[in-house]
């Protein structure tokens, strides 16, 4: 994984930031990688590949997400890692999408921020009203602070094993 997916979500859902994970892979792999990483109970909603939606890049799986959680799509932030992720984010109208990885990637060059690990994401107090990215200690993506986050939608590959690089292996 790029980092602590389960303490992060852990300290993302404590504060009440509904979480879900979308996915082209299917439900049943996607739940056993969940409860590996012993988030699962942490997860509200599951969006996978076998639910029948048109993949990403369409805005499908994060409609659909947003829609299950009860939140509005553009109090969302999305973090994922690759190119087809940032084009899902910019159709679906999240708040903001953080690319995982490296800023010269397709996916960081588009995103609206690029972070090394996902544990720069903190949520910004008890209520929620606030979320921030951080790089290197500093918040650095602008907006971001002002935002009234209700959800947090993660891509599954995040919380999977990545090659030195930062790149999904599949």
């Amino acid at each position: 994984p790029i980092g602590d997916v389960a303490r992060t979500m852990a300290r993302l859902a404590a504060t009440g930031l509904k979480l879900a994970v979308t996915t082209s892979d299917d439900r049943a792999p996607t739940l056993r990688t969940l409860a590996d990483l012993q988030v699962a109970a942490l997860v509200e909603v599951v969006v996978a590949g076998d639910d029948g939606i048109s993949p990403k890049p369409a805005p499908d799986p994060l409609l659909l997400a947003a829609d299950r959680l009860g939140v509005a799509i553009g109090n969302t932030l999305y973090v994922g890692d690759s190119i087809v992720d940032v084009e899902a984010a910019r159709a679906a109208g999240v708040a903001a999408m953080v690319a995982v990885g490296r800023p010269d990637g397709p996916a960081g060059q588009r995103a609206d921020g690029v972070i090394e690990s996902i544990e720069e994401i903190e949520s910004g107090g008890a209520a929620v009203d606030k979320l921030h990215v951080f790089r290197h200690g500093i918040p650095f993506l602008e907006g971001l602070d002002r935002m009234d986050a209700d959800a947090f939608i993660l891509h599954k590959d995040i919380a999977e094993p990545h090659d030195r690089n930062g790149l999904s292996c599949h």
